[in-house]
């Protein structure tokens, strides 16, 4: 719940019971809140007020987009069990996507005569340091309540559908829902993929001690829906451009594709691509 939000570090459930006494349900603080607040603190600056006035700035402008990276470690106590500790690495920030394609998409949809929607190429990744956590989630700041496979959490400004249960997705005949199906599949392309490569970097650990190195690696997606293939092409554009694959010379490193040595003769390219990719 509190992963993507801009602000919040504490959440805590009570009961009244029927004499008014509260009871302690759940707790949930931030044991690192300082160096959290920090790094949210200067991505929320940035993206306050409106929104295309926002995306105009940064079309005019060359300097990096706002972005942040940290851990968020979490203490959790239900009822009145004794704190459990949860740490997650987090990736989070503005993306302008290739020749500013997503920031001149996000400004055609706040300018937009009539039915002006708020849009910001905002969107991060997250995943927990324990692995025996749950599988990852869609969110838009708050978790969207339909589920997914991904082995990481995924987050963005996503345009949701009209039960805000999960993204739009269909295209409808109305040309302003056509423009939502398209931004969520750009945001997806652009912006969601590449954050999730970006967070595997920091999350990989030393190369030498990995046993799983692709463990967080999306899997090519079974249906051929466009949302899911934007964002699966879109993390592995990002990720062949960064150091996440993991190879041995003298001892284990992480290198780049193009860092790789390959002599694969034509003829068996075809049959290896396959095995390649899985």
């Amino acid at each position: 719940l509190l992963i993507f939000l801009r602000s919040v570090l504490i959440l805590e459930l009570l009961k009244i019971d029927p004499s008014e006494h509260p009871l302690p349900r759940v707790l949930i603080t931030t044991e690192n809140a300082e160096e959290v607040e920090a790094a949210r603190a200067e991505l929320r600056a940035k993206v306050r007020g409106e929104p295309a006035d926002l995306v105009e700035s940064w079309l005019r402008s060359s300097e990096p987009l706002p972005a942040a990276q940290y851990k968020h470690t979490f203490l959790i106590a239900c009822n009145k069990d004794p704190f459990v500790e949860h740490s997650w690495e987090v990736v989070t920030g503005v993306f302008r996507g290739p020749d500013n394609l997503l920031l001149k998409h996000a400004l055609a949809l706040s300018s937009r005569p009539g039915r002006r929607e708020k849009a910001i190429p905002w969107a991060g990744a997250a995943a927990p340091v324990a692995s025996q956590e749950p599988k990852g989630r869609l969110s838009c700041f708050l978790p969207l309540p339909d589920s997914t496979m991904y082995p990481v959490w995924l987050h963005g400004w996503f345009a949701v559908d009209s039960a805000r249960r999960g993204l739009a997705r269909i295209n409808e005949v109305d040309e302003l829902i056509q423009q939502r199906v398209q931004w969520n599949v750009m945001l997806m392309r652009h912006a969601v993929g590449p954050a999730w490569a970006q967070l595997l970097v920091q999350f990989r650990g030393a190369a030498s001690t990995q046993s799983d190195p692709y463990e967080k690696f999306p899997n090519e997606p079974g249906q051929q829906d466009e949302i899911e293939r934007a964002f699966w092409e879109g993390f592995y554009a990002a990720a062949s451009t960064l150091p996440l694959f993991r190879g041995r010379g003298k001892q284990h490193s992480w290198g780049k594709p193009d860092t790789l040595h390959w002599n694969i003769p034509a003829t068996s390219y075809n049959q290896l691509e396959g095995p390649l990719r899985a």
